[in-house]
């Protein structure tokens, strides 16, 4: 039986944890930084998360090291993870700084469900009982998370938003998977900065104030938030090397709770208790998830060769 080697495991780990403290750190200043700078909108956040993107994919993966820009201009599904997700992040930061970190990245978070159904539509991956069992308890407690404020009809349209936010989410890990048997990863996650700053570029330009016009402190500061994400991204991807896909999904689902104890502590957001029920529920079924779509990719890796 092949084990992972403890140095490797432990290389892993780091990385992993350093990914969610990238991601932690890039919602949180977001929301702080629209206390300093009420003029920065989440479309600015979007439009330099990508400008951020794009640079580090151009300095590591550029010449000849497997970014692709042509890809993301000729080839169809390549647009579309790029179209998706740059909309996608832009209405996660809208979420951010509306409804508060905590809440946003909890219904962000729920992404997986909406992508294992959509798997096993599109990608014909096997829906066990067991996973369809987590599923249905995950969308029970996605219904008690927002039970507290749909009785007192406080449930937002960035609730909505949210949540859509999350089926796109879906939508693009259907996509990086087809993607993944032809693109290098450069590629599919430059694809969504490169489409990021297109769609951010003129919305923001709509806003109270355009990108242009903010102030050189506003706009240094969104750059380098902007870089926390792709620092995020890139420890992540380097982590998977080292981790099994439950091990390493298992520390991103951390990601919400730390959001969730920063925002408390910065910010004064609060959950009520059946709020907190309620997402302890889906966080716990969405994990559960995670590992069982890594079994099933075990199990796959570990089918013999067929004879020919």
């Amino acid at each position: 039986m092949n084990t992972i080697p403890s140095n490797s495991e432990t290389r892993g780990l780091v990385l992993m944890i350093l990914s969610v403290l990238f991601f932690a750190a890039n919602t949180l200043a977001i929301r702080g930084l629209v206390g300093w700078f009420p003029e920065v909108t989440g479309w600015h956040a979007s439009l330099y998360r990508g400008v951020g993107g794009m640079l580090v994919v151009l300095i590591l993966y550029s010449f000849g090291r497997g970014y692709c820009f042509a890809s993301l201009v000729k080839k169809p599904l390549v647009v579309w993870r790029g179209v998706i997700g740059g909309f996608g992040i832009g209405l996660f930061y809208i979420t951010v700084i509306k409804l508060g970190p905590g809440r946003a990245s909890f219904i962000a978070l729920t992404y997986p469900v909406f992508a294992a159904l959509l798997a096993h539509h599109f990608l014909k991956e096997r829906l066990s009982a067991r996973k369809l069992m987590w599923i249905l308890i995950s969308l029970l407690g996605l219904g008690i998370f927002f039970l507290e404020k749909g009785l007192a009809q406080k449930i937002s349209l960035f609730d909505a938003l949210a949540l859509f936010g999350a089926l796109l989410a879906g939508i693009i890990v259907v996509l990086i998977k087809k993607l993944h048997a032809t693109e290098h990863g450069s590629t599919i996650y430059g694809a969504q900065a490169f489409y990021g700053v297109i769609f951010a570029i003129p919305i923001s330009e709509l806003s109270r104030e355009s990108a242009l016009e903010l102030s050189a402190v506003a706009t240094g500061l969104l750059l380098v938030i902007g870089l926390l994400a792709a620092g995020g991204q890139l420890t992540m991807t380097f982590a998977y090397r080292h981790l099994d896909v439950s091990r390493g999904s298992a520390l991103q689902m951390v990601l919400p709770l730390i959001i969730a104890a920063g925002s408390f502590a910065l910010f004064g957001e609060r959950f009520g208790p059946i709020e907190v029920i309620g997402a302890a529920i889906t966080l716990s079924a969405t994990w559960m998830i995670n590992r069982e779509a890594s079994k099933n990719r075990n199990n796959m890796t570990k089918l013999p060769p067929k004879n020919s």
